[in-house]
């Protein structure tokens, strides 16, 4: 849901309206769609802006392909932003998923390293001296 405002769905039917090249326009679904779709998308009532645009069910027609289809092309505009801000949102979330996981799998090698003494197991050392005594053993040997 793309939350609009009362005064964005107003700018839009206006577009809306100045968009229509014939009347066949108004009844076509490419605009009934957007209309419908903006009573959807805002939480305010606004159907006194889209009810007298209207046309009953029983009256619209699919898409007829006009080229160019001025509503059409405002609908699936509005679509496209739509997902574009749904997407961003939906990628700064897989983000944060992702590094709550990386700091998680650290956090997880950091605990076993620590309870278990290093890579090696509790008491042994493959990555050199665990201790600056032995590390003078070595130097003096």
């Amino acid at each position: 849901m793309s939350n609009l405002s009362r005064n964005q769905v107003q700018k839009i039917v206006e577009e809306l309206e100045n968009s229509v090249a014939r009347p066949e326009c108004l009844t076509c679904d490419c605009f009934q769609g957007l209309l419908t779709q903006l009573e959807l998308d805002c939480e305010q009532d606004v159907s006194e802006l889209t009810t007298p645009l209207k046309t009953p069910k029983e009256k619209m027609h699919g898409c007829l392909g006009c080229d160019p289809c001025p509503p059409g092309a405002m609908f699936a505009q509005y679509l496209r932003s739509n997902a574009f801000n749904n997407n961003t949102n939906i990628k700064e979330s897989i983000i944060m998923e992702t590094e709550k996981k990386k700091k998680g799998l650290f956090a997880t090698i950091w605990e076993s390293m620590t309870k278990t003494g290093g890579c090696c197991g509790s008491g042994e050392s493959c990555c050199g001296p665990s201790s600056t005594e032995d590390n003078k053993t070595t130097e003096k040997e």
